[in-house]
Order: C-alpha cells, then sequence, then structure tokens
C-alpha cells in the first residue's frame, strides 16, 4: 500500500466549519475538556463532534512474528488497540498494560506483537494465503473483548443485516461516545456493483479490513470518519509506524445488497479496481465502554445511569446521568443499541431516544390499534427483536422497523420474561410455571415448564437466567436456583448468600449474577456447580443502586449468515487524507503554539486530562517541555 502524504487541513476546518462553529454547534462548551476523549457531543444523526485524544495505532503487519507476516491481522490489530486504549486509561492490568516509555520502543513492539499473535489464536483468525480464507469476523472478536473485559466494561457488536434493513451509521458512533464514553473499531466492506437511479446494486463482496475510530464527524451537512489503518505497509520488525488518522468522507446512500432495501454509510467517492466499480461499506461497528447499570424506583419517574469504576477512563465516564420518563416507569431493557432503549411506563411499551428530551423522545409500540395498558416485563434477543409480556400475550416487535412482527397467546397471566438461548421463558405465576416460547418450522410454539412443588411464587416475582438453562426466581427477598430438565424445572440446591435480603436482580457477562439488597447495594456473583462466587474485580460490586437495576450487558446480533471475511488483497491501495498526530496540539488546529501552552497551563497540576502527554497521571512541567519541543506546524 502507498504512503501517503499527511494533510495539514484540520479534520473540522475542512467541513467548511471552524473548530469554534463545531464547539458551539454541538453545545460543547469550552474548546478543551480533562480527557482523553476530548471533545464528546451528539446533538443529532447530522451534528456531532467525538474525538479521541491517543487511540493507539499499531501495525498489522510484523514479519516474522505474525502468520503470513500478519497480512490478515486487521481484526487482532485493531482490538489490541482498544486494549490498549483500556490500560492506558485506568484499566492497567489489561493486557498488554502501560508501555514503559512509549509504544514506539521496541520492548512495547514485541509485546504487541504477542498479543496480536494470542488474538489471532483465540479467535482462529486465517492467515491467508492460495485458496485459504482470509482474516476474522467481529462476533469472534467480540467473544474476545467479552472474555478479557466483560466484567468491567460492556461490548457491542452492531453487524449490518441487509436483509433486515439494519446497518450501522456514524452517528452511532458519535452517540456512544458521548453518551457512553465508547471508543470501538469498525468494519467496512468492498462491494462490486453499479448504480442504478441513484441506487447501488450489489451481491458481491471483495473483501473487508477492520480499523479503530478516532474520530467522527459532523457539521454543515457533512460527515468524516477518522480512522486507525493498521495496514500501513511499513513494518521495519523493530518499531511502530507513526500514529495517524486516515479520514473518510461519509455519505447516507440506498442500497440493494444481495437483493434486499436497506440504507448504508458509503466511504468515500465509488471507486474502480480490477476492471470493476467497488463502494465501501459501514458494515460494523464493535465498541467498548466502562460497565454501567440503570436504576429507578416506583416514586420518581426517571432513570438513573450509574458507572462506579471507570474514575479514570474519564470525567464524563462517572457523571451520573438522569433520563427523564413520561409516567411511572415499571421496566426497561437496553438492548441491541445504545441510541434507543425500551421501557414499560403505564403499561405502554415505549421507544425512547437517549439523547433526546420532552415530548419527541418517546414513541409508543402499539400491540392494539388503540393502545395496550397491560405490558408487565420486556426483553431483548439477539436478533434485535423486542419481547413483551402483559396478561396473557405475548408481542414481538421488529426493534428497529418498529413492526408489530406477532402477538401470541400464552396458556396464561404473564408477568415476568427472560430470554436465553434464543427462547422466550415467561413466568405465569397463577400456574406456578414458566412457559418456554421457541420458533419451529410451523411458526412459534410453547412448552409449559411446571416450577417445583415448594417453589415460592407470587404475582410480583420476577424472573432471570444464565446459560445452560439456569434460572433463578426471586420472591419476597428470596432467590431460588433451578435447572431447566425435560420434566420441568428442577432445584438446585446450592447456597444463596444473604438470601432474604434482595429486592432484584439482574444478568451480565461472565455467568455472573448482580443483585440488589434492601440498602441499594449491588453484590455480583458467578454462580457455577459450587454455588455462588462473588466477583469483587466485576465494576458493579459493592456499588450503590436504587431499589431497580438493568444492566448494560454485553449484546451483539450475530448473524452466520452474514459474510464478514477479510481479504486485503482485493481492496486496493488506501486513496484516503492522512494526518500524522501532533503531540502538543490541544485545540486540534494542526499547530502547537500559544494557545496550547495557555490550555495546558489552565490543565495545571490535574490528573486525566488530554494535557497530561506524557502519561503519568499529572500535568507538570514535563508536559510543557514536550509540548515546547513540538512548537510549530504540525507535520
Amino acid at each position: 500500500m502507498p504512503t501517503n502524504q499527511p494533510e495539514r487541513s484540520h479534520p473540522l476546518s475542512v467541513l467548511g466549519l471552524p473548530l469554534t462553529t463545531i464547539v458551539a454547534a454541538t453545545c460543547l462548551g469550552p474548546a478543551i475538556v480533562s480527557a482523553d476523549i476530548a471533545f464528546d457531543n451528539y446533538e443529532d444523526d447530522s451534528t456531532f463532534a467525538f474525538i479521541v485524544q491517543d487511540m493507539p495505532d499499531f501495525d498489522q503487519v510484523r514479519t516474522g512474528d505474525l502468520p503470513n507476516n500478519g497480512i490478515c491481522y486487521c481484526g487482532p490489530a485493531s482490538t489490541s488497540n482498544l486494549l490498549a486504549y483500556a490500560a492506558t486509561h485506568g484499566f492497567p492490568d489489561v493486557e498488554p498494560g502501560i508501555p514503559m516509555v512509549s509504544w514506539q520502543t521496541q520492548s512495547s513492539y514485541d509485546d504487541i506483537s504477542d498479543l496480536m499473535f494470542t488474538i489471532g489464536d483465540t479467535t482462529g483468525t486465517s492467515p491467508g494465503g492460495v485458496d485459504i480464507p482470509c482474516g476474522v469476523g467481529p462476533d469472534a472478536l467480540h467473544s474476545e473483548l467479552v472474555r478479557r473485559l466483560g466484567d468491567r466494561f460492556t461490548i457491542r457488536n452492531s453487524v449490518w443485516n441487509p436483509s433486515e434493513g439494519y446497518a450501522p451509521d456514524a452517528a452511532d458512533i458519535a452517540f456512544r461516545g458521548s453518551a457512553d464514553q465508547a471508543v470501538g473499531l469498525m468494519l467496512y466492506g468492498h462491494w462490486a456493483g453499479s448504480t442504478d437511479n441513484g441506487r447501488w446494486i450489489s451481491n458481491t463482496r471483495r473483501g473487508g479490513h477492520f480499523e479503530a475510530v478516532n474520530q467522527a464527524i459532523a457539521g454543515g451537512g457533512l460527515i468524516r470518519l477518522g480512522l486507525r489503518n493498521p495496514n500501513q505497509s511499513m513494518d521495519s520488525g523493530q518499531s511502530q509506524s507513526a500514529f495517524a488518522t486516515h479520514w473518510f468522507d461519509v455519505t447516507r446512500s440506498d442500497a440493494r445488497i444481495n437483493g434486499s432495501e436497506v440504507g448504508i454509510n458509503q466511504l468515500d467517492p465509488i471507486y474502480s479496481s480490477r476492471n470493476e466499480d467497488l463502494m465501501q461499506i459501514f458494515e460494523s461497528y464493535l465498541s467498548i465502554s466502562p460497565k454501567a447499570s440503570y436504576s429507578w424506583d416506583d416514586v420518581t419517574n426517571s432513570i438513573i445511569r450509574r458507572v462506579p469504576a471507570a474514575t479514570l477512563w474519564s470525567p464524563r465516564a462517572v457523571e451520573r446521568t438522569v433520563i427523564e420518563m413520561p409516567g411511572n416507569l415499571q421496566q426497561v431493557a437496553f438492548g441491541p443499541s445504545d441510541i434507543f432503549m425500551a421501557s414499560i411506563v403505564d403499561g405502554k411499551i415505549l421507544r425512547s431516544h437517549r439523547g433526546f428530551a420532552g415530548k419527541n423522545a418517546h414513541q409508543e409500540l402499539r400491540v392494539r390499534a388503540n393502545g395496550w395498558n397491560g405490558a408487565r416485563d420486556l426483553a431483548f434477543d439477539s436478533q434485535r427483536r423486542l419481547h413483551v409480556v402483559g396478561g396473557d400475550l405475548l408481542a414481538t416487535f421488529d426493534w428497529d422497523r418498529r413492526e408489530l412482527l406477532s402477538v401470541l397467546r400464552l396458556p396464561g397471566e404473564g408477568t415476568s420474561i427472560a430470554i436465553e438461548n434464543g427462547i422466550v421463558h415467561v413466568l405465569i405465576p397463577e400456574m406456578e410455571l414458566v412457559a418456554a416460547v421457541n420458533q419451529g418450522p410451523d411458526g412459534a410454539f410453547t412448552v409449559e415448564l411446571p416450577l417445583p412443588d415448594d417453589a415460592l411464587v407470587r404475582f410480583d416475582s420476577t424472573i432471570d437466567m444464565l446459560p445452560g438453562g439456569r434460572l433463578f426466581l426471586l420472591s419476597d427477598g428470596v432467590v431460588n436456583p433451578m435447572q431447566i430438565t425435560d420434566a420441568g424445572f428442577q432445584r438446585l440446591w446450592i447456597p444463596v448468600p444473604r438470601d432474604g435480603d434482595w429486592e432484584d436482580l439482574a444478568v451480565d457477562d461472565h455467568d455472573t449474577l448482580c443483585m440488589v439488597d434492601g440498602n441499594g447495594l449491588v453484590e455480583a456473583y458467578q454462580v457455577g456447580p459450587d454455588g455462588f462466587e462473588r466477583n469483587p474485580r466485576h465494576a458493579l460490586d459493592g456499588s450503590s443502586n436504587g431499589s431497580r437495576i438493568a444492566v448494560a450487558r454485553s449484546t451483539t446480533n450475530r448473524n452466520p449468515e452474514i459474510d464478514t471475511s477479510i481479504d486485503l488483497t482485493d481492496i486496493g491501495p488506501d486513496r484516503r487524507r492522512v494526518e500524522l498526530d501532533c503531540l502538543g496540539d490541544l485545540n486540534f488546529d494542526r499547530t502547537v503554539d500559544a494557545g496550547d501552552i495557555g490550555l495546558l497551563l489552565g490543565e495545571w497540576s490535574t490528573s486525566r486530562s488530554i494535557a497530561d502527554l506524557d502519561r503519568d497521571g499529572i500535568v507538570d512541567s514535563a508536559d510543557l517541555g514536550l509540548l515546547l519541543g513540538s512548537f510549530g506546524v504540525c507535520p
């Protein structure tokens, strides 16, 4: 891949708007924030600014260190960027840890090579070659990040699904960055085809590429994405290439992919390669953000978002965010998207935009034309469908299209819902059973699973489930662990700590059960054959919460039928504008000058500031020396 010459134009100025205009337009306030996520605001899907100050930029091509020299390792390389970012932003025990001096040293280079090799091995990354597939898909990377980070981070995998009309959007990146302080990597694909009446038509995918995202900016009708391209082909076997931002111009377009109509993010113009036209399409976004919980009660009409263990990630990450609701909140579910959440308010099903306030933020999802006030509980499955129970009805919605898919009559009145392995389980207290609803070749069918005779079941009892058919019934502060069998549920005679004191429970990653006691304190337990083992490493363990809890657990909308393979031999040269990172440019105007000195002095003696250039935890004379050493126009 040829080396590009970096441009000196600022990413915001090329939108036709100066930095101060973007700051004002997105209500960012000051031009600098004491965080490494330097700008993070979302006004709407056409106006946002999300800039990460120091996202790593590791090369995937590592001669002699990786299979086939790493030519197919863009996935492990981009995943290593996220892990290294987490390590240097408050989670130093996350591999690869904090570099002794910088990521540019030989020891860091060797550590990152080892990390990428391990990630490639555990995710099954194919090295490529003659008639050998190349690379790895986003679902394997999602599983790897959940394994490494799932007890302290929420990992969201949003993969496009043209047959369902869903595709990720650049605005999603900005919203996650603003609302949840998330950072992530994207996958884009190269599709051969042609334009017909303004619509891109294609059924031929030529390959794709993973890159970590460090900037997402929109204003004045233009959208740009800045990414860390791991395939810079500058490997020396000893050191990293210079860290740089590779820019895409983004256009929202209509397309017909494999016969399905879908709105897409087109990255840069259509180009020609091998005597065919190709379009680059945003296919997947995989993000990490510090673990959050959401709490509410029966008195106030609001939800509180809490992040108790991310004080070093960024100051905004630990702000308690209040989401106002239009009535009495009964239940809430956070599923496939960070932008929208599902809730039950006064028995009605609402689809609410987390970034908006007031009446326009909420849309009712209707089961009947004249409304429905009987909803009791709701949950998402892995295919972006929302299931809602109330009375003797189980309603299922297409979440993205906001369409009612089906309404199933239950054998009795359902009150609580849990989904495990794609099967919807509904508690029916009056019959002392759980109705398991599954999809068969002839449609949905229900299997009635009786609860043990001595189980305490009340109308306000709740259930949740862990993988392997393990169900937990909460009644009057008592948690009853059970295991599904062919004959129904069998009680698991394992001790439950502090039983009788629990107010609510929620399932999280790593087979973890988060339980809230009568004082609103959370305890996290991993449940195995020997019983409950408390996990003090979990981000929410020991944190303060309200009486009700929802955990922002990791999600994926994996579809094994969607091709997300990588094949760098078919993507052609990188034609993008490139900007090298500029140490000391604190106001992002591509010049290190008196303005940056003033910003640094304003941050003097503070911690976790982007002015902490040497990342030693304090802004001091060493950082001023680094800034002065970079004085002048950025390269």
